[in-house]
């Protein structure tokens, strides 16, 4: 089990300023929506737009107002890995019913937000190997401590740049963990002995 201070300076450096005002951001997920597939008859368009609606897609919508309604929403298509970084998140929606179809991504990053909590939803998502959260405002209070263990296919985990006075002695009880990257957190003293001691 690693945990030092070499953690990905340069994506997490690499943009200094935010291109969003604070908001809420939540991920949606849809499944492919039943209808006829494209043939060599369609135009070009028509057959984009009849492929398209057979691929399950992620909405993400950014809401500037403060409550959980949809806001500004953008559609892609489902993929293994998704990057938030520097983006003014102040917090993470994952609705219950998008679960089952959040399955194929592998790695989240989030980091350069104002992230203070960590939603349950998040450690649903069990397909997840890498989890970047640099950089935010995250504390041991961001999660109870038996949720980390869900993440059951983690294997890198940034926390630096936050405020944990202590991590989560649950973390060294996810099988495949192998790195933590807990640099630049100042109230951080020691690793729990359950880190330290885990298999990996």
């Amino acid at each position: 089990m690693q945990a030092d201070n070499r953690a990905e300076q340069a994506e997490v450096q690499r943009v200094m300023w935010s291109p969003y005002p604070d908001h809420a951001l939540t991920l949606w997920a849809t499944a492919p929506r039943p209808g006829p597939p494209p043939t060599h008859l369609d135009a070009p368009a028509t057959a984009r737009a009849k492929q398209r609606r057979q691929l399950a897609t992620w909405q993400i919508s950014r809401n500037f107002s403060g409550t959980r309604a949809r806001g500004r929403t953008t559609e892609i298509l489902a993929t293994h890995r998704l990057n938030f970084g520097n983006q003014s998140i102040l917090a993470l929606h994952i609705p219950p019913p998008s679960l089952p179809l959040l399955h194929a991504l592998t790695e989240l990053r989030m980091p350069q937000n104002k992230l203070t909590k960590l939603p349950p939803a998040l450690f649903a998502l069990a397909g997840l190997e890498i989890l970047n959260l640099e950089s935010n405002c995250l504390d041991e209070r961001c999660a109870e401590d038996r949720m980390w263990p869900r993440l059951g296919r983690l294997r890198v985990l940034f926390l630096g740049g936050n405020r944990f006075t202590q991590l989560p002695p649950s973390l060294g009880r996810i099988p495949h963990l192998f790195y933590v990257g807990v640099a630049d957190n100042p109230r951080l003293a020691s690793l729990p002995v359950e880190l330290t001691r885990a298999p990996s």
